[in-house]
């Protein structure tokens, strides 16, 4: 690409006619494969904070899944062996789907303010209960 090209394509950008992005794939292995200096070297940034961003996603949502098993099992009793599996059915799923085209944040975050909301309202009498639906809507 020239930079008569290069000009060409920003300035469409700019106006809304080109859209302008990276794959969901390649974004998280640029912040999990590549290292910080290597990325410094060809840009001339060093995304710190954004590789902890990523990084922290990456971790804390299987240990969350953890946590909410324990909670449920407080929770719910018996009944876990019903909600655990399917909770971690879902878990799966939603994981397996996220890294798709066109899959948004939107459900997921709906569905965090809601398990918090009901948390906080008290809304469920057993506070394991709510507490594993919060810790499991963060783990999504």
């Amino acid at each position: 690409m020239n930079d008569a090209e290069y000009t060409a394509l920003v300035q469409s950008a700019h106006e809304g006619r080109v859209l302008i992005g990276v794959d969901r794939i390649f974004a998280r292995r640029l912040y999990t494969d590549i290292a910080t200096s290597a990325i410094d070297t060809a840009t001339g940034e060093t995304p710190y904070s954004e590789k902890f961003v990523i990084w922290f996603a990456f971790v804390a949502s299987p240990i969350a899944m953890c946590v909410g098993v324990v909670a449920a099992v407080f929770g719910f009793r018996w009944w876990a062996l019903l909600v655990v599996p399917a909770a971690l059915l879902w878990w799966m799923l939603n994981r397996s789907m996220s890294v798709r085209a066109g899959s948004s944040m939107w459900f997921p975050s709906l569905i965090l303010i809601a398990a918090v909301s009901l948390h906080v309202m008290k809304f469920l009498s057993n506070p394991w209960m709510s507490g594993f639906i919060v810790i499991f809507a963060f783990a999504l």
